[in-house]
């Protein structure tokens, strides 16, 4: 046995705690580093005490920070119980005077020497520097994962809080420095879940005192550490009866506040504590940590309120473009009458090249109208699309009828290559039609000679649908924008108008909401350009839908009456005009009060009414038209405002329909024959 002693004094080299204890747990030997780790001067000052009497005089827990450590399961007992090497334990050792410490133990069997009994050594390594550096380290690896943009900012804030909590703080808020520069209270934790609302009580109780630490803190823009904290202290720091009771309940031992700093300003508060539970204290470099951690926060605060003023702002150009939608198309409805009633009663076949051109630059601004429009509402979600089944093939001649003769009038071949069969989709058919017209209109509008294909095909299990030009074509380096929003393309005709640079963008939008794809290819300038859609087939066999056919402009069947409520006089009139050169009896009403009158007076079987009138809107004239009404009046909004949710408040509302200005004949005979 002395010689194995003599052996242990090596380990007095050794910086490390060294403990050998015998199989009744009494400790055989112990170095210095040992003795300084259980508070005492000397490693001699240990022999012959019973091991598990030493435990006793501290706590120690898991490598979690909460959960105590089971006696059972310590290094030591491993050893001896089951003659295996443990290493590297971390365990939380906090002593009668409440120091804190990250310990790693390992525990080794020794081999007897001809000794009767058992020998475990026990190597303890004091390793919280190192803890609490990869505790920092991993909550910012953590903190760096939660997004700074796109969710709620005390959600945000709350994440970044719950990754305090235990291993920097045992209770924390954050508050954040309002427009009034008051400090309001976003975001509290505790470790223990059912202490959490005493620390909101408190939070909430001092962020209504301006003479509280965390105001102290707020102006300054300095951080304060209270290192260590007895009862004695915090009571003293209140005079509150209910703010000594929260702290007596909540026992903090140390705590920190520190500012939450941008470049220029204090735009929050961060307040952290350990309690006497846990014995933890913290230090200079905790505060230093902390106020990056703040400017880390701040960062997240400031990205937070630029995103949220960039939704304001995208809200308000919504509400602008709705207000912009109707007050545009108000004046082009009676244009567009006026146009329809020109074509009617024209004989005169000088007049009938300038009434084409009329109507083709009339189509042009109301399809810029409504592109501007449609982007805007794909951009902000507001789209739902109507799926059904199509067939491709069907759809393409329909449209190429409708944009046939502006392309053979430039001289330009005109050319469509489609299977015999049916080649079926499930899509919204309106939106569909869309993005084949825009495409289109852009074939022809870049290409003065040479000819326009469109190609449609199966393969696998997409339909693949192209459109190719010989027009001006793409350069290299635009290739990659044409997508983009606004974008303008350096290659144009020198009699063409730039555009608006949407028509690309909202046919990406569509193409991408039927989950299909869209690419562009071109040889580069001046040699054309072929887009390319891929849209996934209708797995069901459905029949093709039929071809409509083209609307009836002829006389109404049998005469039926009428009544237009717009207080755009002009629009009103025009409409009227039109409504009788086709055989309807109508009439009109200049405002919302007249149009309620004239309803009893005319008794119309359809009324079609303005919604944005000044003295009584479109919605509750319905509300009270339903009121009166005979049985199968039909009410049709038609409307400047054309968003969903118009098209929602006016069903709601009572309308049968909603049609949006300006409407032609053919579309609006379309919508009565309909309702009848």
């Amino acid at each position: 046995m002395k010689e194995r002693q003599r052996q242990w004094r090596i380990a007095e080299q050794v910086s490390d705690a060294v403990i050998v204890l015998d199989a009744d747990r009494v400790v055989q030997y112990a170095n210095d580093a040992a003795a300084k780790l259980v508070d005492a001067e000397k490693g001699s000052d240990l022999l012959g005490r019973f091991y598990p009497d030493i435990l006793k005089e501290r706590r120690l827990y898991n490598e979690d920070g909460t959960t105590p450590a089971d006696p059972s399961k310590l290094p030591s007992e491993i050893a001896f119980r089951d003659g295996i090497t443990t290493r590297n334990r971390v365990y939380a050792d906090i002593n009668a005077s409440g120091t804190h410490r990250w310990l790693s133990v390992s525990g080794f069997p020794l081999e007897s020497g001809g000794e009767s009994r058992p020998l475990v050594a026990l190597l303890i390594q004091d390793i919280s520097r190192r803890k609490k550096r990869e505790d920092k380290l991993r909550f910012l690896i953590e903190s760096s994962k939660i997004l700074s943009i796109n969710i709620d900012l005390h959600t945000r804030l709350k994440e970044k809080m719950r990754l305090l909590i235990p291993s920097l703080a045992d209770w924390a808020t954050i508050n954040l420095v309002d427009e009034n520069g008051e400090l309001v209270r976003v975001a509290t934790q505790h470790r223990v879940r059912e202490k959490t609302p005493l620390v909101e009580r408190f939070a909430t109780i001092a962020s209504k005192d301006a003479d509280a630490v965390i105001y102290r803190v707020a102006r300054s823009g300095k951080p304060e550490l209270y290192a260590s904290l007895t009862p004695q202290h915090v009571q003293a720091a209140t005079s509150d009866d209910e703010r000594k009771r929260l702290l007596d309940a909540l026992r903090p031992c140390s705590a920190m506040i520190v500012p939450i700093q941008s470049t220029s300003r204090v735009v929050g508060i961060l307040s952290l504590a350990y309690t006497e539970e846990s014995g933890r204290h913290y230090a200079q470099e905790d505060v230093d940590f902390m106020r990056e951690f703040g400017h880390h926060l701040s960062v997240t605060i400031d990205n937070a309120r630029l995103y949220d003023e960039i939704a304001k702002r995208d809200a308000a150009k919504d509400a602008f473009l709705a207000t912009l939608s109707h007050e545009l198309r108000n004046p082009l409805a009676p244009i567009k009458n006026s146009l329809e009633l020109i074509k009617l009663k024209n004989n005169d076949e000088l007049l009938a090249p300038d009434i084409t051109m009329i109507e083709h630059q009339f189509d042009h601004m109301e399809k810029l109208l409504r592109d501007l429009l449609d982007v805007t509402r794909f951009t902000l979600g507001k789209v739902t699309l109507s799926r059904m089944p199509i067939d491709l093939c069907t759809l393409v001649r329909t449209v190429a009828a409708s944009r046939r003769a502006p392309i053979e009038r430039k001289g330009i071949g005109f050319m469509l290559h489609l299977p015999p069969k049916p080649v079926r989709i499930s899509g919204d058919e309106v939106r569909i039609e869309q993005v084949l017209t825009n495409l289109l209109s852009n074939a022809e509008k870049f290409t003065e000679t040479g000819s326009i294909e469109v190609r449609v095909r199966e393969l696998g299990n997409n339909a693949v649908l192209s459109v190719t030009d010989t027009g001006v074509g793409i350069p290299e380096e635009e290739i990659g924008k044409v997508f983009d929003r606004y974008f303008q393309g350096r290659t144009r005709l020198p009699h063409q108008g730039s555009g608006l640079g949407m028509g690309l963008v909202l046919v990406r939008e569509i193409v991408r909401l039927h989950a299909g794809s869209i690419y562009v290819e071109s040889p580069g300038a001046g040699r054309g350009s072929t887009f390319t859609i891929t849209l996934p087939l209708e797995p069901r066999a459905v029949p093709a839908p039929i071809t409509p056919e083209d609307a009836d402009t002829g006389p109404v069947r049998s005469q039926q009456k009428i009544l237009v409520i717009d207080d755009n006089k002009e629009a009103a009139d025009s409409l009227v005009k039109l409504l009788k050169a086709v055989g309807y009896d109508a009439t009109a009403a200049y405002s919302g009060a007249e149009g309620i009158e004239s309803f009893a007076e005319f008794i119309p079987d359809y009324v079609i009414i303005d919604i944005g009138m000044p003295d009584i809107n479109g919605y509750d004239v319905a509300i009270e038209l339903r009121t009166r009404e005979k049985d199968g009046t039909q009410l049709i909004a038609l409307s400047g405002y054309g968003m969903e949710e118009d098209k929602r408040r006016a069903f709601e509302a009572g309308f049968d329909q909603h049609l949006t200005k300006p409407i032609g004949l053919a579309d609006l005979r379309t919508a009565l024959e309909t309702a009848s």
